[in-house]
């Protein structure tokens, strides 16, 4: 549940910084996800 409203931008401020004149924004998020599904396919031979 706590995932889920972590990911609601309702709910919580979004920390960016933006670039290219605000054509882009850099964000601080929690990427464990990523590194679970790369790490799954990565162990497939």
């Amino acid at each position: 549940m706590s995932h889920l409203l972590d990911r609601l931008s309702f709910f919580n401020k979004e920390k960016a910084e933006e670039f290219s004149n605000g054509h882009g924004k850099l964000v601080y998020e929690n990427r464990d996800w990523e590194r679970a599904y790369r790490g799954r396919w990565g162990t497939i031979r």
